[in-house]
């Protein structure tokens, strides 16, 4: 039995004797047969769906051949800050993402970058303090050298101005000395160290979203260089049926 068929299209097949067809035939997870509108048309059944693709493209599933697959389902949930063109802008992102979160829930963004700000001058916690005050915010520059974060991160951190700069990296700092948001290269692990990680689970649940977002695309598969965790997730939306995708997973 024919499922589904595709036809009046523009069908890549990637076969060299037929690389172009109008019309494709699909049985369950299979393609079955392609052809011409008039071959495939006529294997349907009463049952079978018919798709009129009205000369739109079908090309085989993309594979993504180097991803981080846990780091891209998580920035889902992130505040999004990639050539946010003012600091006022980054700051009303992060004002309407506390809107959905608890209180005392950690906030995370990443891809701020002064450079592109008119004074091009680093922000402070005071920012981020006007529009969080009561939430822990963490947001990774786009450089991936930086991080930005408000007084609430510092103080679940233990960060002060008693705090001394770690090997490699640099605590910003205001004219008395106190921490003034900003964390340089190692400095950053101090407040990043004490973002929880999400349990196998609520990862599997973002994962699930992250697919969504592949499949519309037309990624089909990709190779995973994350580590364990990641691992565990795959498993778990692969036990409840839901791993759509074609996994190679690197073990690291």
């Amino acid at each position: 039995m024919i499922d589904t068929i595709l036809y009046n299209g523009d069908i890549v097949t990637l076969d060299p004797k037929t690389p172009r067809v109008s019309a494709l035939a699909i049985h369950g997870e299979y393609i079955v047969a392609w052809g011409s509108d008039d071959e495939i048309r006529s294997l349907a059944t009463p049952k079978t769906h018919l798709y009129n693709l009205h000369g739109r493209m079908v090309i085989p599933g993309l594979t993504d051949a180097h991803l981080h697959w846990s780091w891209t389902a998580q920035s889902l949930r992130m505040v999004d800050l990639f050539e946010v063109p003012t600091k006022h802008e980054a700051l009303q992102r992060v004002a309407s993402h506390i809107q959905n979160v608890s209180p005392e829930e950690w906030v995370t963004g990443r891809g701020w970058t002064q450079d592109i700000w008119s004074d091009k001058a680093f922000p402070s916690a005071q920012d981020l303090d006007a529009v969080a005050p009561q939430n822990p915010v963490f947001l990774t520059a786009k450089s991936g050298h930086a991080a930005w974060v408000n007084s609430f991160a510092l103080r679940l951190a233990g960060v002060d101005e008693h705090t001394p700069d770690p090997d490699g990296g640099k605590i910003g700092r205001d004219e008395q000395g106190y921490p003034n948001g900003m964390l340089f290269e190692t400095a950053i692990n101090l407040v990043r160290q004490h973002i929880p990680s999400p349990s196998p689970d609520a990862l599997a649940d973002m994962m699930l979203e992250a697919q969504q977002l592949a499949l519309a695309s037309g990624l089909t598969g990709f190779h995973d260089y994350d580590g364990s965790a990641c691992f565990a997730a795959l498993q778990i939306l692969r036990q409840r049926g839901k791993l759509s995708m074609r996994v190679v997973k690197n073990i690291n």
